[in-house]
């Protein structure tokens, strides 16, 4: 590893990408469902162990909000005590997963249902996170999220004695408001300020000078009651249950996923950097083997942090460490000052997250064909009706069956032409020896006498069994009197030197 030199430039993203980072870590643990100081700790963990170790130099790594829905899942099923030991497992896997250069191996997936993961779980956090500025609890799934919320609306609408819903109500969107205001209108210096720190500050400022009932965060005041250290009996006895292994997996997929896609897109923004994949899977697997032997949260590539460490002028990993090390500073030196948070101001940031991933995902899939927007929107309720794992799963199936279908497809079309006694055949996609009943019986429906032309051009592939069926058909056809021609267009020269090349092309335009 190494590790240039801090300049002025490194030194000034530091502390931008601190101010953005930091609201953020405590909101994705409020929305996790963990004590805010597990968040601080993955994202000093994500800053500096993964910053040092990374093949991305200039990508940021921290606790997500969208994998702090799938943590969130997993922890209202398995419990808050095996976190640990599946974030560790699920670092593991990544090491071992780079350590194998395995990272082009997600290039598998189909782009439109990776995109259908991210807009799930963009609707994921604006449901839940929008429940939570409301100072309610998130369902288990998206839709009971969603039937939730007129209900909740009704209670926040209208102050109510001994009720939080409503104070709560107006601070999120009080915070809303300041944070879209501030990125459209603040000028100069100012605008260098993250939206997202203002609008708490204005937040936590107003809930402190109104006296307002609503719920703070709880920073510890000791470090050590941060971390939550799993023990080696612990971690063995979880080793034998199926769902720990299970949640890891998942973990790790998700994980991986959103860090090499966030690689990408920094190689993109920060022209001239090219990010080593693999090198980057081990670092991020170290980084969570920390953070699960700490209690923590999952670390992963986070775009909106990148992008800022991008856009501040960062050219080194020198200022992703530093903002880590500012990270740790802020928790041991002023804790006090980080409890005047109100919860619901940090959903109400997370809402606005949520929503920018959507639009995100909006611009990604605006020249899709129909039938990727469609996989996209079937891994997205999914989804929204069981959880991540299982809702991408199903996306992935879809598209598979929706490739093997237009692998196995073949389209069959006889047109009567103008000529007398002619017609022309048409098959386009793949010929094989599964559609011969079909163009057996669109053969048999040729006139006896009559011309017929066949279009092969358009295929993509042709069997050998297609083939004797076009050529024991062509030769009883004569025989009856009728023509018969071929258009091989590319074929000639696809086969040209194997078997079917000598017994089928000798003559390539009429048989």
């Amino acid at each position: 590893m190494r590790f240039e030199g801090i300049s002025t430039k490194n030194f000034q993203a530091a502390v931008v990408l601190f101010l953005v980072a930091l609201p953020l870590n405590l909101g994705v643990a409020v929305s996790s469902g963990v004590p805010v100081g597990a968040g601080i700790v993955s994202g000093a963990v994500g800053a500096i162990i993964v910053g040092m170790l990374s093949g991305s130099p200039l990508m940021i790594s921290g606790p997500d909000a969208g994998i702090g829905v799938l943590i969130l899942e997993m922890i209202q099923q398995l419990g808050i005590d095996k976190l640990g030991i599946i974030v560790l497992l699920a670092g593991v896997l990544q090491v071992i997963l780079g350590a194998f250069r395995a990272a082009l191996a997600f290039r598998i997936f189909s782009p439109a249902v990776v995109n259908g993961m991210l807009g799930g779980m963009g609707l994921i956090i604006i449901l839940t996170q929008f429940l939570i500025m409301l100072d309610s609890k998130p369902e288990t799934t998206g839709f009971a999220n969603l039937a939730a919320i007129p209900g909740v609306l009704l209670k926040a609408a209208t102050p109510t004695d001994g009720l939080t819903h409503h104070p709560a109500a107006c601070i999120g969107i009080l915070t809303i408001i300041v944070a879209l205001l501030w990125n459209k209108y603040a000028q100069g210096f100012l605008k260098k300020l993250p939206a997202a720190l203002v609008a708490i500050l204005v937040a936590s400022v107003a809930t402190t000078v109104l006296h307002l009932p609503i719920q703070l965060i709880k920073v510890p005041s000791d470090f050590s009651t941060a971390v939550n250290v799993i023990s080696i009996q612990t971690l063995l006895a979880a080793l034998t249950d199926p769902a720990i292994w299970t949640s890891a997996a998942t973990v790790a997929f998700v994980a991986s996923t959103q860090s090499l896609l966030t690689a990408a897109a920094v190689d993109s923004a920060a022209r001239g950097k090219k990010s080593n994949l693999d090198k980057e899977l081990v670092a991020q697997g170290v980084g969570n083997i920390i953070c699960g032997a700490l209690g923590a949260l999952p670390v992963a590539g986070v775009l909106l942090r990148s992008m800022a460490n991008v856009q501040s002028g960062a050219t080194s990993r020198s200022a992703n460490i530093i903002h880590g090390v500012l990270i740790v500073a802020a928790l041991l030196l002023i804790p006090s000052a980080l409890n005047q948070m109100p919860i619901c101001a940090l959903a109400a940031m997370l809402v606005l997250i949520g929503c920018r991933m959507l639009n995100n995902i909006r611009q990604n899939i605006r020249d899709y064909h129909s039938s990727e927007l469609a996989i996209v929107a079937i891994t997205i309720i999914a989804i929204l009706a069981t959880n991540l794992f299982t809702g991408v799963l199903i996306g992935f199936g879809v598209a598979a069956a929706k490739e093997l279908y237009s692998i196995a497809y073949l389209g069959i079309r006889l047109d009567v032409t103008e000529v007398p006694g002619g017609s022309i055949l048409h098959l386009w996609g793949a010929a094989t020896f599964l559609h011969i009943p079909r163009l057996a019986a669109v053969l048999d429906s040729v006139p006896p006498d009559a011309d017929l032309h066949v279009r092969l051009d358009e295929l993509s592939h042709i069997d050998h069994a297609c083939l004797e069926l076009l050529m024991d058909w062509a030769q009883h056809h004569r025989e009856q009197g009728g023509e018969f021609f071929i258009d091989w267009g590319s074929f000639q020269a696809r086969y040209r030197g194997n078997s079917l090349s000598s017994k089928y092309f000798a003559e390539p335009d009429a048989v």
